[in-house]
């Protein structure tokens, strides 16, 4: 198993290099709600992490940084509405985070893991078009663009463009 391989824990959880991904609780929603407060944050989601998941054939978790336990973001996927066989990913690290190598190693043990489940044959993103640092990490992930759409982060929002991968 190479270095950024992720490794099953107990519980469902998955460990990479230095940050770990466990399973998504209900008590988490308060820290993530303060990192998706953040301006820098809100004005890139493009996907609530708990409907990734919830009755969706899906799993999200809640990446925490190994050395000291600290919530420093959150992930998951879900089924895709797109195609069959296909599930949306979805991460998002807190700006204090930015730029330490946290979302590609996240990033990369979710993708791993959607695979590992024998129906998944493809993993799909849906990017803001303003949103270069995401869109910079999921081809660092090996997804691909595959055109342009309109999505819509909650009924509560407006639709706003995005590339999809």
């Amino acid at each position: 198993m190479g270095e950024a391989e992720p490794r099953r824990s107990e519980g469902g959880a998955l460990s990479t290099r230095r940050p770990q991904l466990r399973p998504l609780r209900q008590q988490d929603g308060v820290v993530l709600a303060e990192f998706a407060a953040a301006h820098a944050v809100r004005r890139d989601l493009s996907l609530a992490l708990f409907a990734v998941a919830a009755g969706n054939d899906g799993e999200s978790f809640v990446v925490l940084r190994q050395a000291d336990r600290t919530v420093v973001g959150a992930g998951g996927y879900g089924a895709s509405r797109e195609a069959a066989g296909a599930v949306e990913f979805a991460l998002w690290i807190g700006a204090a985070e930015w730029g330490r190598g946290y979302g590609t190693e996240a990033a990369q043990a979710l993708i791993d893991r959607a695979f590992a489940g024998n129906a998944v044959s493809e993993v799909t993103a849906a990017i803001r078009v303003t949103n270069a640092r995401a869109r910079r990490l999921v081809e660092k992930c090996g997804l691909q663009p595959r055109g342009t759409g309109m999505a819509r982060a909650s009924a509560e929002t407006g639709a706003f463009p995005v590339e999809r991968f």
